[in-house]
């Protein structure tokens, strides 16, 4: 599979995804693009094990009608991540390319 990520730097929200609020705000000019893709290679690349957030995983179980009044799993499964490569970088904002197999 291959996903395309689009993110900023230093700004988290309460829903984890787009949609939320922003919950935290951090400095991120000293994070250059050599040190975002060390960072991405160091701890993503390769196997790891993957916790869903809640409300998006939430939201796409209602969406997809599995979602039956149950409590959402968000047991870790493990993933494997082929490669990431940013595609764009201009702080704040980037965008990557994720392989993964996994799921």
């Amino acid at each position: 599979r291959m996903y395309l990520v689009r993110g900023m730097l230093g700004v988290a929200t309460n829903t984890y995804d787009a949609s939320g609020d922003y919950s935290r705000v951090s400095p991120y000019k000293h994070v250059s693009e050599n040190d975002m893709r060390e960072a991405l290679n160091e701890c993503y690349v390769g196997n790891i094990q993957q916790i869903p957030p809640v409300l998006p995983s939430f939201r796409f179980l209602q969406k997809s009608k599995l979602f039956e009044g149950r409590l959402v799993s968000r047991d870790p499964c493990e993933v494997t991540i082929n490669g990431i490569e940013i595609v764009e970088f201009e702080p704040p904002s980037f965008q990557l390319h994720i392989h993964s197999v996994g799921r």
